[in-house]
Formats: C-alpha cells, structure tokens, sequence
C-alpha cells in the first residue's frame, strides 16, 4: 500500500465497524422501517469528532517553530562536493592538471591535429565537482518535510469535514439547484453526526487557518534540489545524532522534530491483509446501505411496508416512466442498479479491491473510500455528499434508459425541446432547470449526453470535487473550470 494510502487508512479503520452489526440486526425490514433505524441507530456520515484539539495545536506549534529552520535548509542546504573524473569536448573543460597532460599523451583517438607545436585535441580529461545533495542529514529532512505534508493534509482534511458540516445550509430554492429531497437528506445524515459540535468551529476554523499556511510554505519550496532529490528514498532511515544534526541549528530542530515524529508514530497499527479484508467487506455493507437511502431520496419510490433483505437487496423502485431495480451480484462483491424507460441500462457498483473480477454490465462504476485513489468515484462515510455521487451515478442510467425525453429526471414535470429539428436534441425542464445536451465524440464519432443546469453561472470557488460545480447534476465528469470531459475519449471538445 502505498505511504498516502497507508496513512489515511490509519484514521479511517474503524469507521465502517458499526454496519456489518446493523446488518446482523436488520436482515428484512421495509421501507419505513429502514428510515427510521438508518436515522435513529446508524451513522451513515461522521465526522471524526474525537479530534484532540490541544494536541493538534501542541504539534503545530512545533512545527511553526522549526518551520524558519526548514526555509532555511530549502534556501542554503548543506551539501558535499561530488569529484569525477571525466573526458569532455575542449570547450566544456574547465580545469586542467598534469592528468590530463598523460592522458591526452596517450589517447591519439582524441586527437583533432598536431603538428610541431603540439598537439590540437578534441577532448580532454578534466576533474569536475557536482553538488551531492543525497547526505544524510537532507535526507532526514525529506522525510520530516513528508511526515508534516502527511499529517497537514490528514487534519485539514477532517477539520474540513467537520467545518463544513457545522456551516449553515444555504437553502437555494428559489434558484431550484438542488433536489427537493436534499435538505432532507442532509438533516437525516447529520441526525447521526451533529453533538453539539458547533461550539469548536471557530476553534477548527483557526487550526485550519495555521495549517494552511503552513502546508503553503512547504509546498511551495518542493522543487528544491534538496527535497527533490531526497523525499523518494524509501525505507526508514536509522536515526542518529550526526556532527551536522547536533552543530547546526537549523538541522538540529529538524532532527528534534523528526525523533519527536518518529517516537509518536512507533504505536502506528501494522495493516495486515487480513485487517483490510475486513474492513472493505464493512465497507460493501456501508454501500448497500447509502445506495438504497441514495435511492429513496431522488424521486423513486416503492411499497413502504413491503420487507425486503439487505442481503440480497432485490427490490423495485418507481418513478413516472423509468422502473429501477436493485440487486447483489452473486458473489456478494457488487451492486446492480438496472433503470429502464424506453431500453434498460445496467450500472454495477464495484469497491475499487475488486476491480479485477468481471461482471455484466453496461458500465461498471468503481469507488474507494480513500480520498488518494483519485482515478475512482469516493464513496465515504466521512464525506457528506456520498449519496448526491450515487444520485448522478441512477442519473446517468435514467439518461441512457431514455429516447424520448418527454420528463425530467429531476423533479418529473415536462421536459422542453430548445433545439432546431437540424441540431442535435437539447431539452430543458422549465421547473428545476435541468438541462440535456445531446453530444458527439470528434474522435469516435459516437453519440452521448451531458446534463447540467440551464443558464447556471459558476462562481469561483475552488471545489474539491468538479462535480460539486454542478451540485452534482452532471452526468459526465467535469474539470475544475466546468468544462465537460467526454466520456468516450476522456478529452474536452
């Protein structure tokens, strides 16, 4: 596993504990009853509220000490001179001395002319002098610059987590952006979360603040010959005091930092295999749970007092037009999503440990709960907006279940035809604003669709997730300026 993965895998081990019991208690239950334990005795969003405020603000003070150090180690490192000998053009030589008179003496091959006055040579053997950055002492302050890039982004990702979920929720109705059933959505997720948590936002919000600048300053200065060089060394460096750690005052708060690091990390837990298979079959059971409230709260619905099993999860949903039906693969490694309208389109929901099995199916969607895993869709349960991505996932089958695009998708009144009957089909829902846009790849020449929001202006906030430009009404994936990505070819058109 890789050091990025490992370590977020540290925080979040124990997060998912909680579902597979849930599922032990709950084997059938009907719809109604599923609202009401998922609100009442599970946690389907945390936030991991046991943070040690005074520790995480214990270690930041360390790490503003010694960061004037660090900047000025990444400007002036200490470096040893390398020597070489080396035969180079005439032009490029430097320095010579009596070795590069017998070697010239001896080497004809390298010889341009002579004549009575000597020789004219092409290459001469010359001594050069390299900067060797690869000392002990920088590779030791590599690693400390890794550790606090770690531990940075692991804490600013949870106070993230945790700030945005103390925020206000801005009810944007009259703008009609969000479904109807997302604010509900949200009350329920945070009914599981909220401990009088908000007391600590200012406080979070502060430690975030420190973190940032920091994080910046180190960022910034990773080009740098001295870290550039020396952060891909693996393995643990064996920590001793050296002449250079204990003089030089700069390298000594490093080193101080570093066996500070070293000494709190030593209860680190060892993942072993048996520990992550655990831990994604909890997960899979955390993703049959998100899918069906995903499911629930975007416009389908079923027979509320019906029972059905969470184990095999065979079940029917409604919605104008479109049928959904859900249901487990075979060997309990996948969940099918198959919509029909007007033709029938299958997705399969894969955690990203299973990649390597096949399944059939139209599209098979992988996800992780690692934020690092970046190629996947993040399904978490330290992540809020989980469900919306589910939402998109059955919005894209709804799409391509559909040819006559008489409904919206979103909010079921009538969808509008806007385009020319020689332009390719657009459609816009004067209700919620839904907007469809039929597509063809200039690459494949193949058709497909886009979805957004009609005469919708992107502010200029920085969004983690590109989706979230669109609150998640996008059916393809977008980049960070709102552009959308083809998904044929993967390129923008």
């Amino acid at each position: 596993m890789a050091d990025k993965l490992h370590f977020e895998f540290q925080q979040i081990i124990n997060d998912y504990d909680a579902i597979p019991e849930f599922l032990e208690n709950y084997k059938e239950l009907s719809i109604i009853e599923f609202n009401y334990y998922t609100v009442n005795n599970l946690s389907l969003f945390l936030v991991h509220e046991d943070i040690d405020f005074d520790n995480i603000e214990e270690v930041l003070n360390k790490f503003e000490f010694t960061l004037p150090s660090i900047k000025r180690i990444f400007a002036k490192p200490i470096i040893h001179l390398k020597e070489d000998d080396e035969v180079l053009p005439v032009e490029n030589v430097r320095l010579i001395n009596n070795s590069t008179i017998n070697h010239i003496a001896t080497h004809s091959e390298l010889w341009d002319d002579y004549d009575e006055r000597g020789i004219k040579p092409l290459k001469l053997l010359t001594r050069t002098y390299q900067d060797n950055y690869s000392i002990y002492e920088n590779i030791l302050f590599a690693k400390t610059v890794d550790f606090m890039l770690q531990y940075l982004h692991k804490h600013m990702r949870i106070l993230k987590n945790l700030m945005y979920s103390c925020k206000i929720i801005e009810f944007n109705l009259l703008e009609k952006i969000n479904h109807w059933d997302y604010f509900l959505a949200l009350g329920k997720l945070h009914i599981g979360y909220v401990r009088d948590f908000g007391k600590y936002y200012t406080r979070a919000k502060d430690i975030y603040l420190r973190m940032s600048l920091i994080s910046d300053s180190l960022t910034a200065r990773l080009k740098r010959n001295v870290y550039r060089l020396n952060h891909k060394k693996t393995g643990n460096i064996q920590l001793h005091n050296s002449n250079i750690l204990h003089m030089q005052k700069d390298y000594h708060r490093v080193y101080l930092l570093y066996k500070n690091y070293k000494k709190s990390n030593d209860n680190e837990i060892e993942i072993t295999k048996p520990m992550m298979e655990k831990f994604f079959q909890n997960y899979f059971s955390y993703l049959i749970i998100i899918t069906i409230f995903s499911i629930l709260h975007f416009n389908f619905t079923c027979d509320e007092h019906k029972k059905f099993s969470l184990d095999s999860l065979n079940m029917d949903f409604e919605f104008k037009d479109w049928k959904l039906h859900t249901a487990l693969s075979k060997n309990k490694k996948g969940i099918f999503i198959t919509v029909t309208k007007d033709s029938t389109y299958k997705i399969v929901i894969v955690p990203s440990n299973n990649k390597n099995l096949n399944f059939a199916a139209d599209e098979i969607v992988y996800v992780t709960p690692f934020m690092e895993q970046k190629k996947y869709e993040y399904i978490s349960i330290s992540d809020v907006e989980s469900f919306r991505r589910i939402q998109r996932i059955i919005q894209r089958a709804m799409i391509l279940s559909d040819s006559k695009f008489d409904t919206c998708l979103f909010c079921g009144e009538k969808l509008n035809r806007i385009s020319l009957d020689d332009e390719p089909n657009e459609y816009v829902c004067n209700s919620c604003r839904t907007h469809i846009m039929e597509k063809k790849c200039e690459l494949t020449n193949e058709k497909y669709y886009i979805t957004s929001i009609y005469d919708y202006k992107i502010d200029n906030e920085a969004y983690d997730d590109p989706s979230s430009i669109y609150h998640y009404r996008n059916i393809t994936n977008v980049t960070k300026n709102g552009e959308f990505i083809c998904p044929k070819c993967g390129k923008v058109h």
